[in-house]
């Protein structure tokens, strides 16, 4: 039974482990992370003023704005600007990526498991005591 539950701290720790240089240095700021930040900060704007469904971004195109929320999945932006609104903007991208990794661990751990034979029956018993 505790084997079982094993993945489910490794998963998040291995994950922690990743973002450690994160922790240390700050995020590397790619070719695309300010695109990312202003798509997790518009929608927590929005978010505060009723609007919990933003289909429009007006900060977009020099303040022309565009339908970006439309095009992208809303998990991602969702998710970026729940963190927004609950932590300081420097944590968010770390915690984003942490929470990522973790999510992703945790699915090909459940994949995984769909395609592996389970353990023999003597293993389980005796893993039970």
């Amino acid at each position: 039974m505790q084997r079982d539950r094993l993945p489910y701290l490794l998963i998040p720790l291995a994950a922690f482990l990743a973002i450690i240089p994160l922790l240390i240095n700050g995020c590397s700021c790619g070719h695309d992370f300010d695109f990312h930040l202003l798509n997790w900060m518009e929608p927590a704007r929005q978010f505060t003023h009723g609007n919990l469904h933003p289909h429009w971004a007006y900060t977009a195109a020099y303040n022309a704005g565009e339908p970006r929320f439309v095009f992208y999945p809303p998990l991602s932006w969702t998710l970026g600007a729940i963190l927004t609104l609950l932590f300081p903007i420097t944590a968010t991208p770390i915690l984003y990526t942490w929470l990522a990794l973790t999510a992703s661990g945790l699915a090909l751990h459940r994949l995984a498991r769909e395609f592996t034979p389970p353990p023999p029956l003597s293993s389980r018993q005796s893993s039970t005591r």
